[in-house]
């Protein structure tokens, strides 16, 4: 699912790998291009408001965290 005031999701909900290329990666990963794809993907909503507090606070400890806990030891930020 694709929910977004400011643009257009259909290429995205015909091709989810428009926004987040999982396929290409998971293909990598098979080729032993990359190492082992992490279990979990994380996507936030856009806008948050006028404060960063609670990402600085809450938020970003809590998955750094997590991904601490995954065993990621890269992350890719893909903005839609």
């Amino acid at each position: 699912a694709v929910a977004h005031l400011h643009l257009n999701p259909d290429d995205i909900l015909s091709d989810f790998n428009v926004a987040l290329p999982v396929e290409v990666f998971a293909e990598l990963e098979r080729e032993g291009e990359i190492g082992s794809l992490a279990e979990n993907n994380y996507s936030f909503m856009g806008y948050q408001g006028q404060s960063i507090d609670a990402w600085r606070n809450i938020y970003g400890p809590e998955l750094a965290q997590r991904l601490k806990h995954e065993g990621v030891n890269l992350l890719i930020l893909a903005p839609t």
